[in-house]
């Protein structure tokens, strides 16, 4: 029987470092997720607010008015990017320098595209250069970065049908 103690005993050991693993990835990995849903989410309605953005600030209105307007009008279709630009333009009201309330925007979303539009933006603002040519520069860059991926995806298709052909 006291074989029988000690397989219990292994048992136990395996199932209590088990649950320890478990316990010390699982919230890790479930928080990733939830950070790369989240960036997903933020990222879909990003090109097309971005083009909004533009026209608004070409068509005369301030960054900060360009924001609101981008907030209301994409309100429906996306609610969370509109939501990261709100909280830029009330911590601008609220008394933020728009330089600190840009950066906080780009640390909230952690996307590559965020952060090289509050550089564009930031750029523009301190050498005085036009945001409106800024913004449609980036914005064209941005466009042609979403068709490159698209087409990368599209090739990546090919050699998986040909190997699932062969099979």
């Amino acid at each position: 029987w006291p074989f029988v103690a000690h397989l219990q005993l292994a048992y136990l050991l395996f199932f209590l470092m088990l649950g320890a693993t478990g316990g010390y990835y699982l919230p890790t990995l479930w928080v990733s997720h939830r950070i790369e849903k989240r960036r997903e989410v933020l990222l879909r309605p990003f090109p097309d607010s971005l083009d909004l953005l533009v026209s608004s600030v070409e068509a005369g209105l301030g960054l900060d008015a360009a924001f609101r307007r981008v907030a209301v009008e994409m309100e429906t279709a996306a609610p969370e990017l509109p939501r990261e630009l709100q909280a830029v333009n009330n911590e601008v009201a609220a008394g933020v320098p728009r330089v600190d309330a840009l950066r906080r925007l780009d640390y909230r979303t952690g996307l590559e595209e965020v952060n090289s539009l509050v550089n564009v933006l930031l750029q523009a603002e301190r050498f005085g250069t036009s945001v409106a040519r800024a913004l449609r520069v980036h914005s064209e860059l941005v466009r042609k970065k979403r068709m490159l991926a698209a087409e990368e995806d599209a090739a990546k298709i090919s050699p998986k049908l040909t190997v699932a052909m062969i099979l």
